[in-house]
C-alpha cells in the first residue's frame, strides 16, 4: 500500500475544533469526511516526509471555507480564512522543505475539484471577488485536491472525488446512529439482504427546490403508505430533519428516490447505501465517487428526471425477491469502500487514487461526471 505522512501541525492550525459541536454519530453533517479521513491517515504508519507517497495537509479547509466565507469584503471571517491558510503554508515550510520540493505529493481537502482552468466563474469567482478563495492551496496545479463536489455537473476538474463523510457504511456498522439498538446495546448495521421491508420506495426532501419533484411526490402519495413513504422538508416549519426518522425510513424501504436539488450524490445516496435502501437516481447526470471501482449498476437504478413516476413504481414492484437480495448484497460489498470510518476502506482507496493523480497516470478521478448506469426508459 502507498505510504502517507500527515504534517504534525499544532491544533490551532488544523481547524479540528470546527467540529467540536458535532458528535461522533452526527452523520448529517456534509463535510465530516475530511475529519474522518484525516483521523484514518493519522492512524496509519507515518512515512518520512522525504519519501512518503502522499503528504496530507491537516487543515479542515472545507469546513473553514464554509463557515468563514460569508459576509462582505473585509469581514473578519474572510480575513481570518486567508490569514489562516497562509499560516498553514508557513508552518509546513517551517517544518521542512517538502511543500516546495515535493508539492506534487501534497493532498489538500477542498469543497470542489476546482481551480484553473476547470472553474472560471461561479463559486470561485465570487469568492475571489470578496477575498475568500485560498488560492495558494486550491489553485496550485501540482497539488491534488480531495474534494466533495465536481467543478460542475459536466466536468470533474482535478483531484480525487470523495464521498461526504457519514461515519458508517459497512454491514457491521451503525445505521442509523442512535436508533435501532440491538438487545445488548450495540448499534446495528443495515438489515440483512433477505430481510423483508414494508416500504417499496422512500423519499426525503423539499418539493420547492426542484419542480420535477412534484410528479414523483404525487405518484408516491397516490400509492400511499406503507408502500411509499415521504419525509418532506418545509423551510417554513422546520430547519432540520431528524436523522433517526430519515434513517428509519431508509431501513424500512427497498428503494430510495434521489432527485436533483437534493444533496444527492454527495450525501443522500451514501445514506441510502449505508442503510440498505437501493438508490433510484432520477437524473440524467449524477456524479458518483469511485465509479470505476464500484459497480453501481449492480445495485442502483437510473431513470430520467421526468420519467413517468407511476410506471417506475410499477417496475420496482415487479423486481422479485431473488434480484433484490442480489442487489442488496452487491450494495453491502460496495458500502465498505464508501466508508471513511475505522472499519471502512475509503482511506486506502483515496490513497491509491491520489498516487495515480500525483503521478499523472490519470488527470482526474473520475474523468467525467457521467453517471455509470444505464438509463432506464419509462
Amino acid at each position: 500500500m502507498p505510504s502517507v505522512f500527515v504534517y504534525p501541525l499544532p491544533d490551532r492550525l488544523t481547524g479540528t475544533d470546527l467540529y467540536d459541536n458535532i458528535t461522533a454519530g452526527d452523520h448529517d453533517f456534509h463535510f465530516r469526511g475530511e475529519l474522518e479521513l484525516l483521523q484514518r491517515f493519522r492512524a496509519m504508519p507515518q512515512a518520512p516526509p522525504s519519501s512518503a507517497d502522499m503528504l496530507v495537509v491537516p487543515f479542515m479547509l472545507t469546513q473553514a471555507f464554509t463557515k468563514l466565507r460569508r459576509g462582505r469584503r473585509g469581514a473578519p471571517g474572510h480575513a481570518q480564512l486567508l490569514a489562516w491558510s497562509d499560516a498553514v503554508v508557513g508552518a509546513m515550510r517551517a517544518y521542512g522543505p517538502w511543500w516546495d520540493t515535493r508539492r506534487a505529493r501534497h493532498a489538500v481537502f477542498s469543497q470542489r475539484c476546482a481551480g484553473p482552468p476547470h472553474e472560471r466563474n461561479g463559486l470561485r469567482a465570487r469568492s475571489l471577488g470578496v477575498g475568500t478563495w485560498p488560492s495558494v492551496l486550491w489553485d496550485d496545479p501540482n497539488v491534488t485536491l480531495l474534494c466533495f463536489e465536481p467543478t460542475t455537473y459536466t466536468a470533474m476538474g482535478r483531484g480525487v472525488y470523495i464521498p461526504y463523510g457519514v461515519g458508517h457504511g459497512a454491514a457491521d456498522l451503525p445505521c442509523p446512529a442512535g436508533t435501532e439498538r440491538a438487545a445488548e446495546g450495540a448499534l446495528r448495521g443495515p438489515p440483512e439482504p433477505a430481510a423483508p421491508r414494508p416500504a417499496l420506495l422512500t423519499f426525503a426532501g423539499s418539493v420547492a427546490t426542484n419542480p420535477a419533484r412534484r410528479p414523483w411526490v404525487d405518484a408516491m402519495r397516490a400509492v400511499g403508505e406503507p408502500r411509499c413513504t415521504l419525509t418532506l422538508f418545509d423551510k417554513a416549519q422546520r430547519k432540520h430533519y431528524s436523522p433517526s426518522d430519515l434513517e428509519a425510513s431508509l431501513r424500512a424501504a427497498s428503494f430510495s428516490l434521489q432527485l436533483r436539488g437534493h444533496v444527492g450524490p454527495r450525501k443522500a445516496v451514501l445514506d441510502s447505501i449505508r442503510c440498505g435502501a437501493l438508490p433510484v437516481l432520477a437524473s440524467e447526470r449524477t456524479p458518483l465517487p469511485f465509479s470505476d471501482e464500484i459497480d453501481y449498476a449492480a445495485f442502483a437504478l437510473r431513470v430520467a428526471e421526468r420519467a413517468n413516476a407511476t410506471r417506475v413504481l410499477s417496475a420496482l414492484e415487479r423486481i422479485g425477491a431473488p434480484q433484490l437480495r442480489a442487489m442488496r448484497g452487491a450494495m453491502a460489498a460496495a458500502a465498505r469502500l464508501l466508508d471513511a470510518g475505522p472499519h471502512g476502506a475509503m482511506a486506502e482507496a483515496v490513497l491509491a487514487r491520489f498516487v495515480k493523480v500525483a503521478e499523472r497516470r490519470v488527470s482526474a478521478v473520475p474523468a467525467s461526471t457521467r453517471t455509470p448506469l444505464p438509463l432506464l426508459v419509462y
